[in-house]
């Protein structure tokens, strides 16, 4: 449905284009997602235990719950723009001196006793405190959030131009279905620490299919069993308005990644990180990286402006929603699991926020460049058997780089400016082929990270909670199911072409229009 704003611009949900391509191939990914699926617990009890070196560089994420909580990023007050078109900081910036410590008191020191309980009592009081007010903040941003559930999916009338035959590979999702905690996590495994650089020409000596695609028609990948496993997604039936939709979102990141550049917001690890050397920021919910429980992004003064002006972009929001309802129309059993237990998750934490209305993913990553060109690496914090929505963007001639490339079906695929396309990055690995220096290119990223739907699963508790509970075992064990099913669970996940049109409208309900 359109609506005009009072300024006169045209707002409306993007549609799809009806027909579809297929790429077939003979690929059998079975014995990599059992494999994965083993692997979860491992890296999910390391977590948990403090342990898990090897996956120190992915801590990304930071619990809201253990540091100074912020209000909410959309909720946070604005001052007035710099000179780059940004939001200032609050006057208080994290650059102002502290103010001096009080003084002393005077009176004689109690007995190390009294102290200690003095000090157990005032610290209980605190944290109670803290409590009460973090309990009325969420109360009062739980009314104020609109959250994606329930909301009517543009399923059936998506996209109208031509949708191309489906691409089928010899790989079989049950084989590269590779997860750790129970099937939440993907593996990290021995595969995390290739992170090679990708060159077109040494890829196609290897024997990388170059797959057509005009970065417009989607075109589906299908496993050997006639599961989507990849969706090249394209773009909407609007051609002119998305392509202005795009320009403005280049203009953001280039403006966004210049204030950081000017401010110092960028840690050294948001410029060089295992994905590449370019500037990345990341907003929204996860848990993972060491995390004890799920929780917001939290981000310092800096970036929280960055984070800020990124998500308040009427045109990305809009990209946003193109991304979640693509995962609906294409992986409607999918959906249904993200809305089922994300929806779960937000009720019981109400302090946890979405970042875009419109979206069923809770958290993206914006790759800020000005040259986004990934390594070969797996996401493996994400959820193993999820898709992970990419939108890439910036002048570059995609006929020559910028191409995708996923490893396990050996193919290498044009990623034009403004196409879209979802993957499983948790089990796929995945990466770009260089651009030309004097040329730039940018992506949108959004994903759900697998420990989500463990911290649901589990009763929203980690595995050793749950452990330590009487008949926690038991529990945890009938949650899992035998070893060597729940791979066979999540791939009923993923939809077979000639089962769409009943898969969404058994998984979407009435919210398939």
């Amino acid at each position: 449905m359109q609506r005009n704003t009072r300024s006169g611009r045209v707002y409306a949900t993007f549609t799809h284009r009806l027909d579809i391509e297929v790429v077939t191939t003979n690929i059998d990914i079975r014995n990599v997602l059992e494999e994965a699926i083993l692997d979860a617990d491992r890296r999910a009890a390391a977590y948990e235990e403090g342990l898990g070196p090897e996956f120190a560089d992915d801590s990304e994420w930071e619990d809201e719950l253990e540091s100074r909580p912020p209000s909410p990023l959309t909720d946070l007050p604005m001052s007035e723009t710099d000179e780059d078109g940004l939001r200032a900081p609050s006057p208080l910036s994290e650059s102002s001196p502290a103010l001096p410590p009080p003084p002393a008191p005077q009176t004689a020191s109690p007995p190390q006793d009294h102290m200690s309980l003095l000090s157990v009592h005032e610290r209980r009081k605190r944290e109670h405190r803290y409590q009460s007010r973090r309990t009325k903040r969420a109360q009062i941003a739980a009314k104020k959030t609109h959250t994606p559930y329930g909301k009517k999916i543009r399923a059936k009338h998506s996209q109208l131009h031509r949708e191309e035959p489906p691409i089928v590979s010899e790989f079989n999702a049950a084989d590269a279905y590779t997860s750790q905690a129970g099937a939440w996590v993907a593996s990290g495994g021995k595969r995390t620490g290739s992170a090679r650089r990708l060159r077109m020409d040494l890829l196609v000596r290897e024997g990388a299919l170059n797959v057509e695609w005009d970065g417009r028609n989607p075109k589906l990948i299908l496993d050997c069993e006639g599961r989507i496993i990849a969706i090249l997604l394209g773009r909407p039936e609007e051609e002119e308005e998305w392509e202005q939709v795009i320009r403005q979102i280049i203009e953001l990141f280039n403006r966004v990644r210049k204030s950081g550049e000017k401010s110092r917001a960028f840690r050294p690890k948001d410029l060089s990180h295992r994905r590449g050397r370019f500037a990345v920021l990341a907003s929204g919910v996860s848990f993972g990286g060491g995390q004890q429980r799920p929780g917001n992004l939290c981000h310092s003064k800096k970036r929280g402006r960055l984070v800020r002006a990124l998500l308040n972009d009427t045109a990305l929001q809009r990209v946003a929603g193109f991304q979640s309802s693509g995962l609906a129309r294409y992986a409607p059993k999918l959906y249904k699991y993200y809305t089922d237990t994300l929806s779960s998750l937000f009720e019981r934490h109400p302090e946890m926020r979405h970042n875009f209305t419109n979206s069923i993913y809770p958290a993206a990553t914006f790759n800020l460049g000005p040259h986004t060109v990934a390594d070969e690496h797996l996401d493996f914090n994400n959820c193993a058997h999820g898709l992970c929505a990419i939108t890439s963007m910036g002048p570059y001639n995609p006929r020559n780089g910028g191409h995708l490339f996923l490893k396990q079906v050996n193919m290498l695929i044009p990623f034009p400016s403004g196409s879209t396309a979802l993957i499983p990055s948790a089990f796929m690995e995945h990466g770009n082929t260089p651009i030309k220096r004097e040329e730039s290119r940018f992506s949108f990223t959004q994903y759900a990270a697998g420990g989500l739907f463990r911290w649901v699963k589990y009763g929203f508790c980690t595995a050793k909670s749950l452990l330590e509970k009487p008949g926690g075992a038991d529990r945890a064990a009938a949650l899992d199911g035998e070893p060597g099913s729940r791979w066979k669970w999540a791939m009923g996940l993923f939809s077979k072409v000639d089962e769409l049109e009943a898969d969404r409208r058994s998984a979407l309900g009435d919210l398939y229009v």
